[in-house]
């Protein structure tokens, strides 16, 4: 495999977490810089020509927030990943909001990770194409918010997309496991009217079904044992952008027959 030329900054507080990430990008043959701290990062972006920022949100002294504004500040095309062990849809609002292109809560797998740093960088280099030229050109690529193809049915799948990316209806995506259901998810949202309000996942078979109610519409305080605080639902977390449900097989069923009266 080539070397590829984009550089990527890692900034995690944990040594362990920094070996782990490098190894991973190091396997696709990414350059990589490592900080393990939010003063040592800028630094690093302020003598070299940085492609992609993957930074922890927790952090001592000054945290991935901070750095995620300086970022913005000073380096306004810069994609941002944001990694956490401590996933809560108040930080990935925040993540959002400070201009994170993606959010992925620790522990993930490789495969999530090569994932969420392509389509960082993918996104970013067609917002780049967008600002200079007005409009992408699907037809010189045949490259489509990270989806490749030639074929007849890559063509007929673009059209479907560009047809539904502005609807407000809601939007089924079936297929069997591993077809990339939220790749084609991603590219209705960031292609659409709605790509600078927020993408939240959530995957459906992952919670257990007392709580599916809670994760999706929020509580009160008190509500049920161990709700310390309210809490708002994803829906209104994801007011004005979109939500993907994925596996929502697991659940829809008994969050129907919970909800119809």
């Amino acid at each position: 495999m080539p070397l590829r030329k984009e550089k990527i900054l890692i900034v995690d507080d944990s040594y362990e977490m920094l070996e782990l990430i490098q190894r991973y990008l190091t396997k696709r043959n990414y350059l990589t810089y490592k900080a393990s701290s939010v003063i040592e990062a800028i630094e690093v972006l302020k003598h070299n020509s940085i492609d992609l920022l993957v930074t922890d949100f927790y952090m001592p002294e000054l945290n991935g927030t901070e750095l995620l504004k300086y970022a913005a500040e000073h380096f306004p095309s810069l994609p941002k990943l944001v990694i956490t062990g401590m996933p809560s849809i108040a930080n990935a609002i925040n993540a959002l909001k400070s201009g994170a292109l993606d959010y992925l809560a620790k522990p993930f797998t490789a495969e999530e990770f090569y994932l969420a740093v392509e389509n960082s960088l993918l996104r970013a280099k067609n917002n780049q194409i967008l600002s200079s030229e007005g409009k992408l050109s699907l037809s010189e690529e045949n490259n489509y918010a990270g989806i490749i193809g030639y074929s007849k049915q890559f063509k007929k799948l673009v059209d479907t997309i560009e047809r539904v990316k502005n609807n407000t209806a809601n939007v089924l995506i079936e297929g069997e496991s591993g077809t990339s259901k939220e790749l084609i998810a991603r590219a209705i949202h960031y292609q659409g009217a709605r790509a600078k309000m927020p993408f939240i996942t959530i995957n459906c078979g992952g919670i257990p079904e007392s709580l599916i109610e809670s994760e999706l519409f929020g509580h009160a305080k008190g509500a049920f044992t161990g709700a310390a605080e309210s809490r708002i639902g994803l829906f209104q977390a994801a007011h004005k952008g979109t939500i993907f449900l994925d596996e929502i097989g697991c659940c829809i069923y008994s969050m129907l027959l919970q909800n119809q009266y």
